[in-house]
């Protein structure tokens, strides 16, 4: 499934808010499963329509406890109209929500590609079959990719290297920790020995 991540705002009516809008193929929802609200997911006919599905905490801020199916949502200074509202089991009131799936808005690809033939895709998300192994691909996508695009252009990762990447940023963290913890102990010991220094020094006066 290909995927054109796009900043943007959204509103309908008076209510408005900062949202990000997916650009994707009707194959990412075969690689993430969504249940739904209410609606349906976007299909190959919707390619050419101006149709879109909302995250929950997209269609609670705009259409509060209303049923967002029919409406419209002006985003980017064009109308599309909602076709389906994902059912997230995220607290949606959780400050993490607003930078989850939760808070996309999903259009076809297709449509945005065809009226902005400029716009990239930021993503392509490759499902193998669970008995294949994904560095047996890498050089077959790499050599896919390579005879329409040059090296720099386009990077492959797989789940193990993005875990890598989870892994050593933890570990970051946990070392930021460490010292933090040690700083801290620092401070407090210094701040207890002045305070015995200062006591014994007026003790001394009086012995």
């Amino acid at each position: 499934g290909g995927l054109a991540l796009v900043g943007g705002g959204a509103n309908h009516k008076e209510r408005q808010m900062r949202i990000v809008i997916v650009a994707t193929t009707r194959e990412w929802f075969t690689i993430k499963k969504y249940e739904l609200a209410e609606g349906r997911l976007l299909e190959k006919t919707d390619d050419d329509k101006d149709v879109c599905l909302s995250g929950s905490v997209a269609k609670e801020n705009l259409f509060k406890a209303e049923s967002a199916i029919g409406k419209k949502i002006k985003i980017n200074g064009r109308f599309y109209e909602v076709i389906g509202v994902t059912h997230d089991k995220v607290q949606e009131s959780s400050l993490m929500s607003f930078g989850s799936f939760q808070n996309f808005i999903y259009v076809p690809y297709a449509g945005v590609h065809k009226r902005e033939t400029t716009s990239q895709t930021d993503r392509i998300l490759v499902q193998l079959d669970p008995g294949k192994e994904p560095e047996k691909m890498l050089d077959s996508l790499r050599s896919t990719l390579g005879s329409r695009l040059d090296d720099d252009q386009f990077d492959l990762l797989t789940q193990k290297d993005l875990l890598k990447v989870v892994y050593r940023f933890t570990d970051i963290l946990q070392w930021l920790l460490v010292g933090l913890t040690c700083i801290s102990l620092f401070i407090g010991g210094m701040g207890i020995m002045n305070v015995m220094l200062l006591s014994v020094g007026e003790r001394t006066s009086e012995i």
